[in-house]
C-alpha cells in the first residue's frame, strides 16, 4: 500500500505565506487590516522613553481582539495560543508575550481596547460580515432556596448606591441590629418552651 510522504522534521513544515495555509478569508487577516487603519495613539500615550522596550500596541490589540472573537478571555490561555496557534502567531509577528504582559496591557488600556473593539465591529457590520441586534432572555421562573424578604423590586434596586441587597435599604449597623433581634427572639422562644416543660414536670402548685 502506498502512503503520502510524512516528515514532521522537515525544514519548511509550513508554507512561506500564512495565507496559503489559513486562506485569505480568515478572520485574523481582517483584524490585522482593520487595526492597521485605526489611530492607536491613545495606546502609545501610556509609555515613555525610559525602561525596556514594550511590545507594539498594534500587536497587543490584534491578539486581544482576535482572542475575544474566539471567546478567549484568560491571559494564560492567550499566552498558550500565541505560542501554538498559527493565526495568533501571525498577528503577534512571531513574538511571544507572556501572560503578565498580556494582562497588564489589557488592564492599562481597558477602555481603549473597548473602543477599538467597537470600531472593528462597526467595520465588520458595514462589510456585511455580521449584524447587531438585541438579545432577549425570557423570564423563566426557577425554583430556588431563597428567602422572600431578600427579593428586590426594580424600584428598590434603583434606590441608590450603598445599599445592602440582602437586607433592603439598611446599612451595616441595621444589619447587625436585625441579626441581634433575630437571635433575641429565638432565645426568648427557646427559654419559654423550656420553662413550660419544667412547670409540667414540677409537682408544686406555684401558680405559674
Amino acid at each position: 500500500m502506498r502512503f503520502l510522504a510524512y516528515n514532521p522534521d522537515q525544514a519548511y513544515l509550513l508554507p512561506p505565506s500564512v495565507k496559503d495555509e489559513l486562506g485569505e478569508d480568515h478572520l485574523c487577516f481582517f483584524i490585522h487590516q482593520v487595526v492597521e487603519r485605526l489611530d492607536l495613539r491613545e495606546f502609545e500615550q501610556g509609555y515613555g522613553e525610559e525602561g525596556r522596550a514594550a511590545y507594539a500596541p498594534a500587536l497587543m490589540a490584534k491578539v486581544w481582539l482576535y482572542a475575544y472573537a474566539l471567546q478567549v478571555t484568560s491571559s494564560r490561555r492567550l499566552e498558550q495560543r500565541v505560542k501554538e496557534d498559527l493565526a495568533f502567531r501571525y498577528l503577534a509577528g512571531v513574538a511571544k508575550p507572556d501572560h503578565w504582559t498580556l494582562n497588564d496591557f489589557r488592564t492599562r488600556h481597558r477602555r481603549a481596547i473597548n473602543d477599538v473593539f467597537l470600531q472593528v465591529v462597526e467595520v465588520a457590520r458595514g462589510l456585511g460580515m455580521g449584524k447587531l441586534g438585541h438579545v432577549a432572555i425570557d423570564s423563566t421562573r426557577v425554583k430556588a432556596n431563597a428567602s422572600t424578604r431578600r427579593m428586590e423590586t426594580k424600584q428598590e434596586l434603583r434606590h441608590g448606591p450603598g445599599r445592602d441587597l440582602r437586607f433592603g435599604a439598611g446599612s451595616n449597623s441595621a444589619m447587625r441590629r436585625t441579626r441581634t433581634k433575630s437571635r433575641e427572639r429565638r432565645w426568648t422562644r427557646a427559654t419559654a418552651r423550656s420553662w413550660r416543660s419544667s412547670c409540667k414536670r414540677c409537682s408544686r402548685n406555684c401558680g405559674s
